[in-house]
């Protein structure tokens, strides 16, 4: 069974929209910058309050922390969509951004472009996730075959994603009886 489908730059950017949300590690880091950071500035702004007693210290102070954490919610977002588009447009993207030929076999996965070709065992599969109109097959921790609903080509997407969950899932189930 085979998939052909073409990625363009926003399909690379959905994956790591979506990578980013799911990831633990850059949870964690939102966490530190949206909670920890404006606590510290309320410490700071009360002890400068302390040693002032001038309201205008309270008053200027939560002003910057309810303006820290508007721009930072507006900044995590379309920031991140913003480097990643940067720096992928840095590169050569022609083996990236172009139509891709998918197929599924029974030892694995077979992916061919122009320009690459890359073939890998069920077993070197991590996950295969959908999110809305994409499946994202990873091949590596921040590496997938984005296959986007909307621009497939040839063959039937969710039957696709059901074979492919379906080959994955058993070659699983079949690797931790070993």
């Amino acid at each position: 069974m085979q998939i052909k489908y073409t990625n363009t730059l926003e399909d690379i950017v959905a994956f790591n929209r979506y990578h980013h949300q799911k990831s633990d590690t850059f949870k964690k880091q939102k966490n530190i910058c949206l909670i920890r950071m404006p606590i510290v500035l309320g410490l700071l702004m009360i002890m400068f309050f302390i040693l002032s007693q001038e309201v205008q210290v309270l008053i200027w102070g939560t002003c910057l922390i309810v303006f820290y954490i508007l721009i930072f919610l507006k900044a995590w977002g379309t920031g991140m969509d913003k480097v990643c588009q940067k720096v992928f447009l840095e590169q050569d993207t022609k083996s990236v951004i172009c139509e891709h030929l998918l197929e599924i076999t029974n030892d694995g996965m077979h992916e061919k472009t122009d320009l690459n070709e890359w073939w890998g065992k069920w077993a070197a599969i991590q996950q295969i996730t959908v999110e809305r109109d994409m499946a994202f097959i990873y091949i590596g921790p921040l590496q997938a075959h984005i296959i986007p609903r909307g621009r497939v080509v040839e063959g039937e997407f969710d039957l696709f994603v059901a074979t492919a969950q379906r080959f994955w899932r058993d070659s699983q189930a079949g690797s931790a009886g070993a």
